[in-house]
């Protein structure tokens, strides 16, 4: 499961429309399905291996 933060979308909202339009469509796309190849994303913080 995958949700995001009330910052973020504070963030969000702070872009100009096409980058929000963007951003949003790949957080649906994550929702859906995490593994798609056009996903690219890496681990951040502490826990990293």
């Amino acid at each position: 499961m995958h949700k995001a933060t009330k910052r973020f979308w504070s963030s969000l909202s702070a872009l100009p429309k096409p980058v929000q339009d963007i951003a949003k469509k790949n957080f649906k796309l994550l929702k859906t399905n995490p593994k798609h190849p056009s996903l690219h994303f890496k681990m951040v913080g502490k826990n990293r291996a």
